[in-house]
């Protein structure tokens, strides 16, 4: 997405956005009709000492109207995603303002259109609503999604996804995959588990990179609907959790010698309360299992020692 002349933030809110856009851009225009949160943020950008930017108070349909001849690099849109109601909405055209009827302004106006949205906006129905190709990228910090960004513009012809988990300021997982092709691979194949054990972070998993990510990385997964995968040696560079597997278990009572663990749960029968009951476990300690269905269909628990970050 780069830097450039000028940038248009239409949904200016704070101005949180709009200050980061102003280190890049030459000059950034805030867009907010709410009276308040613009002078808030105009007070805010001059005590910050950001003077590249031009204020607007208006909404986006209208700032779109009155400025046909304005042009940018970069036009950034962070659409509400409630409703009227404050309920929760997951498509495009029900968000506000609404993206897909501004597309006729929008597309004239930049160069590249970023539109932000919530993780719970599914991303093949987004995509399907988008008048042209995106590229997607997935952000998660300390393995808990946080936003789903869609880049549309010049140039963008194929659907690239990129996936980000940001665990510390040092330490990033990042994977990049095409989100056509992943559609067309062939299933990842299926085997019992192996020596380590590997849980893709949750950016992979909003991402559904599920065959691009084995394909890539040279794994198996331990059901077709077990998105958990195995390999007989170690990935270091792995973007998700590592666990060296020391023992599969039977989700029965007297099966695992110590009287406390931690479960996780991938494409478990059981819910964690069943699992303790069944097991005669309580919360704790530092052991870790996890509840799986295995190729064979079967339920099983596997003892695992982690290899890198805290499990969740």
């Amino acid at each position: 997405m780069g830097t450039g002349e000028r940038c248009i933030d239409l949904t200016g809110g704070l101005g949180a956005d709009t200050a980061i856009f102003a280190k890049y851009f030459k000059e950034v225009h805030y867009v907010e009709m709410q009276s308040d949160l613009l002078a808030q943020t105009k007070h805010n950008f001059e005590a910050l000492g950001i003077k590249n930017c031009v204020f607007h108070h208006a909404d986006a349909a209208s700032f779109l109207q009155n400025n046909l001849t304005l042009k940018a690099d970069l036009v950034y849109i962070d659409p509400a995603r409630r409703n009227e109601s404050g309920q929760k909405t997951y498509h495009f055209s029900d968000c506000s303002p609404n993206v897909l009827e501004l597309w006729p302004s929008l597309r004239h106006l930049a160069t590249r259109l970023l539109i932000k949205t919530a993780p719970f906006l599914d991303i093949s129905a987004a995509l399907r609503e988008l008048p042209q190709p995106a590229q997607i990228y997935v952000l998660a910090i300390r393995n808990e999604c946080k936003e789903v960004l869609y880049c549309l513009g010049e140039g963008i012809e194929v659907q690239k996804c990129q996936t980000f988990n940001i665990q510390t300021a040092e330490q990033e997982q990042h994977f990049e995959f095409n989100l056509q092709e992943e559609s067309f691979l062939p299933e990842a194949s299926i085997s019992e588990p192996q020596s380590y054990i590997y849980d893709p972070n949750v950016a992979i998993l909003k991402a559904g990179a599920f065959k691009s990510l084995a394909q890539k990385m040279g794994l198996s997964k331990l059901h077709p609907h077990t998105h958990v995968y195995t390999h007989q040696t170690l990935i270091a560079d792995f973007p998700g959790r590592i666990y060296k597997l020391l023992n599969i278990l039977k989700p029965e009572k007297g099966i695992f010698s110590e009287p406390q663990a931690t479960f996780l749960l991938r494409n478990s029968p059981l819910n964690l309360t069943e699992l303790y009951q069944k097991m005669k476990l309580k919360p704790g300690g530092t052991s870790l299992l996890m509840s799986v269905r295995l190729a064979s269909n079967e339920h099983k628990v596997l003892h695992l020692q982690p290899l890198s970050a805290k499990p969740s």
